[in-house]
């Protein structure tokens, strides 16, 4: 019973790793990579209200900077009866005047807005032509990019406020929600602004960057939500190759795998990891929902001299080699450090040689194959050992 458990647990983390952003019921996505195009296909394109449209480096690839002040419009007639979902990623001006800056707003029936100085994310939806549900709560008020999204389920009756991937409140709305045309059917859609009736209300322009923006007509499930989150908070991997040191690139991510061949290296889970055998290697990142995404593979060679690693940097001896108990370390070089690495990567052993010689006791240790690395100064050699 225990190995079905534990197999159908990985089988459901596996299905969730490979998780990709849903695409049915998407009405609109914009990337805001150097244009406003929905690359949707649905070509509900935007149009800027100020003639010159900027862009700055986004959460993925571009973003739209509307500290012009500016806001964005679509004039097509497209509307989510019952169920939707918006989302986007967000970073906020430094400051702030505006009274309740709007990140979008449909058909003047619903938006997703900021009350007072982005102190508090809000959905407003709007039944009847009256304002019937309202939800809000206390949002990240740094200058950092943060997920936002709002959701109406429709067949039950509820509306959500998720903030990075975290359902932040949620509120039963009572009956099925219905929209009708804001501005007089004018701006069916606007972006990093909201309406005042008939006009723009120059209160609700949002001042700060906005990148991938989706809109939905279908009610987003709590999976579909963190899939969204992970593909816009992950940044794809890649890694540099220095002598026998892997280093990853920056980028975001709540954990790191180092894999060898395919197969992931145990304890290899910082930034850089320092190889102790040949093959393909590549690396993972985490998001602390469980999605990931990988690397391309590099093949790396490590030295496979018989005795002084083929860096050839710290001359040193070790012996006995194979030993049982004890190994004896001869550095021509003083006041070295030693790591002693197992062959799957961990770091078992860190010490210090005060001088040129030491003795290392290894009765303790696992049979097996060992590296040990000596660094100084900027220089580092590696050799192996047997423990028998």
């Amino acid at each position: 019973m225990k190995k079905i458990i534990t197999l159908f647990t990985a089988l459901l983390i596996s299905n969730f790793l490979l998780a990709q952003i849903p695409t049915s019921g998407l009405m609109a996505y914009w990337n805001f990579d150097n244009n406003l195009i929905d690359t949707s296909a649905n070509t509900h394109n935007l149009t800027n209200s100020n003639s010159t449209t900027v862009y700055a480096p986004g959460i993925k690839g571009g973003a739209v900077n509307l500290n012009n002040p500016a806001y964005l419009y679509s004039n097509d007639n497209f509307i989510p009866f019952g169920p939707f979902t918006i989302s986007c990623w967000a970073k906020h001006a430094a400051s702030t005047t505006f009274s309740y800056p709007t990140i979008i707003e449909l058909t003047q029936g619903l938006d997703v807005r900021f009350n007072g100085p982005f102190t508090n994310i809000g959905g407003d939806f709007y039944y009847n032509n009256t304002m019937y549900a309202s939800i809000y709560n206390p949002a990240p008020a740094d200058t950092n990019w943060h997920h936002y999204m709002g959701i109406h389920d429709a067949a039950n009756q509820m509306a959500y406020v998720y903030i990075d991937g975290v359902m932040a409140h949620s509120q039963a709305t009572g009956a099925s929600l219905t929209v009708y045309g804001g501005l007089g059917g004018a701006y069916p859609c606007i972006v990093g602004g909201g309406s005042g009736g008939s006009v723009v209300n120059p209160q609700k322009d949002y001042d700060g960057l906005l990148d991938e923006l989706l809109v939905y007509q279908v009610a987003l499930d709590t999976n579909q939500v963190k899939a969204v989150y992970c593909d816009g908070f992950l940044t794809a991997p890649s890694f540099t190759v220095s002598g026998n040191t892997l280093t990853i690139s920056a980028g975001n991510r709540d954990s790191i795998q180092w894999m060898l061949n395919g197969s992931a290296i145990t304890g290899a889970n910082s930034a850089s990891y320092t190889i102790t055998a040949s093959g393909s290697y590549t690396v993972e990142v985490f998001s602390h929902f469980g999605c990931n995404k990988t690397s391309s593979a590099q093949t790396v060679t490590i030295g496979t001299g018989s005795g002084i690693n083929d860096l050839n940097t710290i001359q040193f001896n070790v012996a006995p080699n194979p030993t049982s108990n004890f190994i004896n370390i001869n550095s021509a070089v003083l006041n070295t450090q030693i790591n002693i690495y197992s062959i799957d990567g961990r770091n078992i052993f860190t010490d210090k040689i005060m001088g040129s010689k030491k003795s290392i006791d290894v009765s303790s240790f696992e049979n097996g194959l060992y590296i040990i690395e000596l660094k100084a100064d900027g220089k580092i050699s590696r050799t192996k050992f047997i423990k028998e």
